[in-house]
C-alpha cells in the first residue's frame, strides 16, 4: 500500500510540475480538492489584488514574521506549496501567489521576469509588509533573487530551491536540451503533444511511476494548464533565456539578504552542481535532499518544509 500511495504522489507531484491538470484524472481531482480544503481549513481563503494591467491572486494566513512563497514554472501557488503553507502558519504570516499567466493570476503586460517581480512588488506594499523573508522554487527562485535585488532594505532572509539564479551558463543550457533531447528550452517546458507532457514527466521525477502515463491523461493535463497559455508562456521562456546575461550582469555585486540554498540530489532540470556554484557565488550553505529530483516542495514535503522551518526559525526568535 505505501508503495502505492508513494508512486501515486509522485505522479501528481511531477504532474504538477509540468502544468498537471487538476481535472486530468481522478487522484488528481481528489488531490486538488485535498489541498484546497487543507488550505482554507489554515485560513488561506483565495483573494484577488487588481493590478494596472490585470491581477494578482494570492492566499494570505497566520501570524508572525511575513514570509512570501514563489512557485515554480507550470503551476500555482497552492498546489505547489500547500504542505509548506500549512505548517509555516503556524509560525509565519505566510503569503502564496499565483504568479502571473499562472493559475488565476494574468496581466496585460509583455510577459517577463521584471513585470512578474513588479506584481510581487505590488503585492508586498498592498499588505503593508516591510520585512519578508522570501522562498522561491525552480522559476521562482529567479524571481526571489531580483526581487531580493530591488527591496535589498526589506528582504530578511532568502531561502532558493532547485534554482540557478546567477550563475546559469549557456553550457548548463546546452546540457540540458541534450538530456531532454529537445531543440530549445520552450520546446521543453511548453509542451505543445502528449509525449512532450510524458518527456517533462521524466526529466522532473526523481522516481518513475511503475506504470506508464495514459495518453488521455497526458492530452488533458496539455488542455487544462496549456492550451490558451502557449503565448505568454513563450514570451515568459524567451525572456528568462535571451536575457540571461542581462539578468546576471544587474545582479553582479549585489549585496544578498541572509541566503541558503536547498537542491535536490537527483535535479535533472538543474543538477546539483549548478546549486554548490551558486552557493559559492553567493556566499550561501546548500542543503542537499537525497533522492529528490527538481519540485522538492512537492516530490519530499515533508522535508522541504523541515528545511525551510530551520532556516527560517532564527526570524522567529
Amino acid at each position: 500500500m505505501k508503495t502505492t500511495v508513494k508512486y501515486a504522489s509522485a505522479l501528481v507531484a511531477a504532474a504538477l510540475v509540468a502544468g498537471g491538470s487538476a481535472a486530468a484524472f481522478a487522484p488528481v481531482t481528489a488531490y486538488t480538492w485535498w489541498t484546497e480544503l487543507l488550505v482554507r481549513a489554515a485560513g488561506f481563503a483565495p483573494k484577488t489584488l487588481a493590478l494596472p494591467d490585470g491581477q494578482l491572486s494570492y492566499r494570505q494566513a497566520g501570524r508572525g514574521p511575513a514570509v512570501l512563497l514563489i512557485h515554480g514554472f507550470g503551476a500555482n501557488g497552492v498546489i505547489s506549496w500547500c504542505a509548506q503553507m500549512t505548517k509555516l502558519a503556524k509560525t509565519h504570516r505566510v503569503i502564496v501567489p499565483d504568479l502571473l499567466w499562472f493559475g488565476e493570476s494574468q496581466s496585460q503586460r509583455t510577459p517577463t521576469l521584471s513585470a512578474q517581480t513588479d506584481a510581487m512588488q505590488h503585492l508586498i506594499d498592498h499588505l503593508g509588509i516591510t520585512s519578508v523573508a522570501l522562498v522561491g522554487v525552480s522559476y521562482g527562485g529567479f524571481v526571489a533573487m531580483e526581487l531580493a535585488h530591488r527591496l535589498a532594505q526589506r528582504v530578511s532572509s532568502m531561502v532558493i530551491i532547485n534554482s540557478p539564479g546567477t550563475v546559469y551558463r549557456q553550457s548548463d543550457l546546452d546540457s540540458l536540451l541534450i538530456r531532454a533531447s529537445v531543440s530549445s528550452a520552450e520546446a521543453l517546458f511548453i509542451p505543445e503533444q502528449p509525449t512532450d507532457i510524458a518527456r517533462l514527466l521524466r526529466m522532473t521525477m526523481a522516481e518513475q511511476p511503475p506504470v506508464p502515463i495514459p495518453t488521455s491523461v497526458l492530452e488533458k493535463m496539455l488542455n487544462h494548464y496549456y492550451v490558451g497559455r502557449e503565448e505568454a508562456l513563450r514570451h515568459l521562456m524567451r525572456d528568462l533565456v535571451d536575457g540571461r546575461e542581462y539578468y546576471q550582469a544587474r545582479m553582479s555585486g549585489a549585496s544578498w539578504p541572509r541566503t541558503e540554498l536547498i537542491w535536490g540530489d537527483h535535479d535533472q532540470i538543474f543538477p546539483l552542481p549548478i546549486g554548490l556554484r551558486l552557493g559559492e557565488a553567493i556566499g550561501a550553505p546548500v542543503r542537499v535532499v537525497p533522492g529528490a529530483g527538481h519540485n522538492l516542495p512537492v516530490e519530499k514535503p515533508k522535508e522541504t518544509t523541515a528545511l525551510i522551518s530551520s532556516i527560517l526559525k532564527p526570524l522567529t526568535n
